[in-house]
This record gives C-alpha cells, sequence and structure tokens, in this order.
C-alpha cells in the first residue's frame, strides 16, 4: 500500500477580508482532511495583492505565478485592485 494522497495547495489570502476568511477556508479543509489519514496536505501561503506590493513590488510577483503553476490546487481571497496604488489600479 502507497503512502497518502498528498496535495500542495496554494494559499493566496487576498485583501479586505480575505485575510481573515482564508484562514477559516483553510481550518475547515484541515478538520474535513483530519478524518481521511490516507490525503495530507501541505499548505503554501503566496503573496498576491497588497501584501505582494509591499513586499515585492507588484501585485502577482513572477514568483506567485511560477508557484501556482507546481500546485495541484489553491485557494483565492477576494482581492480589490480599485484600491491598490498606481498604476496597479482597475
Amino acid at each position: 500500500m502507497s503512502g497518502p494522497l498528498q496535495l500542495r495547495i496554494g494559499v493566496l489570502p487576498g485583501d479586505g477580508i480575505g485575510p481573515e476568511v482564508v484562514p477559516a477556508a483553510v481550518s475547515v479543509i484541515d478538520a474535513a482532511v483530519a478524518a481521511h489519514p490516507e490525503v495530507a496536505i501541505t499548505w503554501q501561503r503566496l503573496p498576491i495583492g497588497h501584501e505582494a506590493i509591499a513586499t515585492c513590488g507588484e501585485p502577482i510577483p513572477p514568483t506567485t505565478l511560477s508557484a501556482l503553476e507546481d500546485l495541484d490546487a489553491w485557494i483565492l481571497g477576494p482581492h480589490d485592485n480599485a484600491s491598490y496604488p498606481q498604476p496597479w489600479q482597475g
């Protein structure tokens, strides 16, 4: 018998209420998976939105985009580009 199904899931908190609701979604998934030992999740937090602008200088860094390509799934929180500084509004 092989080991558990290994899933790699990206976590992109987003803006506004995203940093509040995305961790709640992760908790719900963790609770559901806890009942299924045949599944294991590795979470990978990735910057997007205001956080990414502050830390990487742009709302969707190339490192975030390339990381998404290698993941099985991701959770994307709401984002609000209307409140981004110029030139990223819109």
